[in-house]
């Protein structure tokens, strides 16, 4: 939105983003000398002061805009600076969505009333204005904020531009969690990180035991409560900074968890099990389903609390921009590359609009597909009318931005069912399993308990799936026409020169106990990799990652289901993308401390495991679908 003196809150921003020619400083500098404004200099300094960080977008040449901030003593105040000759729009959004912020929380200044157009054009939330405007507001509504006079939220982004060095591969997920060197630390101070706490409440769901989502005033409430005892948990291991990624609050008189919950991207480390552990096993009552399940006797000996986690830096990454889209699983593959922040994500997620509810159907091919085909009153009549769709489903970037590369995993198309509008049969909308029709009442308390909504009583979660049953008609599993189709409209939208890397579906059975449901799941994941393959064979630009060419022979690599890995997994899928894409780019990816990859040799990790396990997993001949 475009922001006048009057109406700026600087309480809502978090980052300031900078054009430079006639508003960092005056003069354009690819024209001759310019002029440094003293007011400005003092400006990013006593931002940076008060936890405000400041990042730049400016059309100019890099090295001579770096070398005059450098000479100006405030090169080093500045995070995630995009200086080049390409338009500003998409660089402001990456900006943004680089350092996982959202779009209402940074101001973008300008000169140009175009630019500042241009952008609001690509988020109308982004808010903008000049710095002429603006700069007095600033300075006046600062010195009623908090100091950081440590500076940790600017070098807090220091560190996401650069991570950590490469690291040699492990033959099992048990090795190579005893050799990551995994510490946590809890941290029972919490206010401070009162808005991190009540994003993790809010937002996670696989690791989330206890689900009781609370809005902003509750948690201070919780956090000041002397009867509970509260903290947050961080993370780092030899290979990446994890930050905050987990909280707990135990009632002390009851010995009870009433909050104990993760981040998605610990899954398969052991933290829920060990802190668990640390904490005496107290009384816990899990809500929902969860992906890994808790026992009152392991103690994992792979990871160690410690009284603080040291800062270490890595080399900044590939200048690609690459966009992964998938469940929530998939941002496992992430923390395992120097500088988790060149990719931009979209998971599953947790709905801020209808609280508390778990969209899984948020990457299926027909989503997708809605959210590029449907008017804007058709959306605003699903989100009105269908309890499992908020203003954020439709919200994808795929057809929007220009990416190099998209990573997809089509585990939402294996997995989900889809529902066809009676009125409207071109309407067709993904949830729940395939295996459960949720228009059948016998299946409301599933769907309900699975893809919860707080707030809501009983009684209008049945009216709401009462409207959806009149509404909508099962018809199970994606068809195999239905995601060629998709498939190709996907291909046909996007940038012709992106490449489309897809992850398929694993082929080795789960050899323990299913959940309900998922029985004999390796057959339908063979029958569509076959058909993703054909698909890729008949299109430019589309490569599999075939995730099974990362078991090793004998080896259990699964967690609760079939579409949940270990760890090491995850590494060895991160391996093959680095592979390709270092094969596909002049930007090197650089997975940490892999020193072989990161100097370019010929035998990589993955060619490693291959040789190692040179039988890999036989497919499954599937000659018709059968649900």
């Amino acid at each position: 939105m475009l922001i006048s003196a009057d109406e700026l809150d600087i309480s809502r921003i978090k980052v300031i983003i900078w054009d430079l020619d006639n508003t960092f400083w005056d003069g354009t500098i690819s024209e001759g000398e310019v002029k440094s404004v003293v007011r400005h200099i003092e400006l990013i300094r006593s931002l940076s002061e008060h936890g405000i960080v400041n990042s730049i977008c400016s059309k100019n040449d890099y090295n001579v805009c770096r070398d005059m901030l450098v000479k100006m003593g405030v090169w080093d105040y500045f995070v995630f600076p995009s200086i080049d000759w390409t338009p500003k729009t998409g660089r402001v959004v990456q900006i943004i969505s680089d350092m996982n912020l959202r779009a209402a929380n940074a101001l973008f200044l300008d000169d140009e009333p175009a630019n500042l157009q241009r952008v609001l054009g690509t988020d109308s939330m982004i808010m903008c204005g000049t710095i002429q405007e603006l700069a007095d507001p600033l300075i006046n509504q600062m010195s009623r904020m908090k100091k950081d006079a440590s500076l940790s939220r600017l070098k807090q982004y220091h560190e996401l531009e650069q991570r950590m060095e490469a690291r040699t591969h492990f033959s099992s997920d048990e090795d190579f969690l005893k050799n990551a060197g995994i510490m946590v630390h809890l941290e029972y101070q919490t206010h401070e990180k009162a808005e991190r706490i009540y994003e993790l409440i809010n937002r996670t769901n696989q690791l989330n035991y206890t689900k009781k989502r609370l809005d902003k005033n509750e948690v201070d409430i919780l956090l000041n409560d002397p009867e509970k005892k509260c903290a947050y948990i961080s993370c780092k291991d030899n290979y990446c900074d994890y930050g905050i990624v987990g909280f707990l609050a135990l009632n002390k008189k009851e010995n009870k968890l009433e909050h104990y919950l993760f981040s998605c991207r610990t899954i398969g480390m052991g933290i829920e099990q060990f802190i668990y552990a640390y904490l005496g096993f107290p009384l816990l009552t899990v809500m929902g389903d969860v992906v890994t399940s808790l026992n009152d006797t392991d103690c994992p000996d792979w990871i160690n609390v410690v009284e603080d986690l040291d800062n270490k830096t890595c080399p900044v990454m590939s200048s690609d921009r690459i966009l992964v889209k998938g469940p929530c699983d998939v941002s496992q593959i992430i923390p395992f590359f120097t500088d988790e922040n060149m990719f931009e994500t979209e998971f599953a997620y947790i709905s801020q609009e209808k609280k508390g509810m778990y969209v899984e159907s948020f990457n299926h091919s027909s989503q997708i597909i809605a959210s590029l085909r449907l008017s804007e009153n058709e959306k605003r009549k699903m989100i009105e009318t269908v309890p499992f769709i908020d203003t954020e489903y439709y919200q994808t970037s795929i057809f929007k931005v220009k990416y190099d590369y998209i990573i997809f995993s089509l585990l939402s198309d294996y997995s989900l069912g889809l529902y066809r509008n009676k009125s409207k049969p071109e309407i067709i909308v993904p949830f729940a399993q395939f295996t459960r029709d949720c228009t059948k009442e016998e299946n409301w308390n599933y769907a309900v308990s699975v893809f919860m909504q707080d707030g809501k009583t009983n009684l209008e979660l049945e009216k709401q799936y009462i409207s959806f049953k009149n509404n909508f008609e099962f018809i199970g599993q994606i068809s195999d026409e239905l995601m060629l189709e998709n498939l190709q409209t996907i291909r046909d939208n996007i940038d012709n020169h992106t490449m489309l890397i897809f992850l398929n579906g694993a082929e080795i059975p789960f050899i323990r106990e299913c959940k309900p449901g998922y029985e004999n799941r390796e057959y339908v994941h063979a029958h569509f990799n076959r058909i993703l393959e054909d698909f890729a064979s008949r299109n430019h630009n589309c490569h599999i990652i075939n995730v099974n060419d990362y078991f090793a022979d004998g080896e259990d690599p699964y967690l609760d289901t079939i579409n949940h890995y270990k760890k090491v997994i995850y590494y060895r899928i991160a391996l093959g993308i680095q592979k390709y894409i270092n094969e596909n780019s002049n930007n090197k990816m650089i997975l940490i401390r892999d020193k072989e990859v990161q100097n370019s040799s010929k035998k990589s990790f993955v060619r490693r495991i291959a040789a190692r396990a040179y039988h890999m997993i036989k497919r499954h001949p599937v000659n018709s679908k059968t649900i």
